[in-house]
């Protein structure tokens, strides 16, 4: 099955996706045409910034913080959502450096980044014990509300485009 991801391995990829989140939308916040959506993105930026700050320091509690876990397909799974990070992380890397044709096409890729990282997060809560898992759970319903954000802004640029 091949090498097994620890808990903290997962932090560290948490904290990456925050790092990356954080880039995105410091990036869009330049790049926005209007300053609705310019404001958004410095909101979720500061967001970013606040959650990798809570995963360093889980981070620095790993011992503590570490449920027991054995091999099987959740390790499968926990594989396949890693290797699916990588691969968006450097498209994030990409999109940083393109331009986006419409604020409209920026918010859509937001969409898809925050999806992400709730899909990453919820890998990532079944490897804490229970008490540290409230921390990532608060994240989780935190990328959900700028996933909710994200879609009304979308449909707002849809009507007045």
């Amino acid at each position: 099955m091949g090498e097994i991801l620890n808990p903290r391995e997962i932090l560290e990829i948490a904290v990456s996706v925050e790092e990356n989140g954080e880039q995105l939308y410091l990036g869009l916040e330049k790049k926005a045409r209007k300053e609705e959506v310019k404001q958004m993105w410095c909101f979720l930026k500061e967001q970013e910034k606040v959650h990798r700050i809570v995963f360093m320091d889980l981070i620095e509690e790993t011992d503590e913080i570490a449920a027991e876990f054995g091999s099987g397909d959740y390790h499968a799974y926990l594989k396949v959502i890693a290797a699916d990070y990588i691969i968006t992380r450097d498209l994030m890397e990409k999109k940083l450096d393109a331009v986006f044709n419409s604020d409209l096409e920026a918010v859509e890729f937001a969409i898809s980044m925050e999806k992400e990282s709730i899909l990453t997060y919820s890998a990532l809560c079944r490897a804490l014990k229970p008490q540290k898992q409230a921390l990532v759970d608060k994240i989780i319903a935190e990328e959900q509300l700028h996933l909710v954000r994200l879609h009304a802004m979308r449909s707002a640029l849809k009507k007045g485009a």
